[in-house]
């Protein structure tokens, strides 16, 4: 939370665009770190859901 978080858009897009299943697996990881941080859950669930359509 005391990042950069101008970064974040960037970041959520490339958690969205894994496109191996290891690299899924990392995004689901990372995105449970940032519902931890208090990142706002709409935020985490589109770019879940945006990463499961490519899976």
């Amino acid at each position: 939370m005391r990042g950069n978080s101008t970064q974040l858009p960037a970041l959520l897009h490339v958690l969205s665009h894994a496109s191996e299943s290891h690299q899924a697996v990392q995004a689901l990881i990372t995105l449970g770190e940032l519902c931890d941080l208090g990142l706002v859950p709409e935020t985490i669930w589109n770019t879940r859901r945006e990463l499961s359509a490519r899976h």
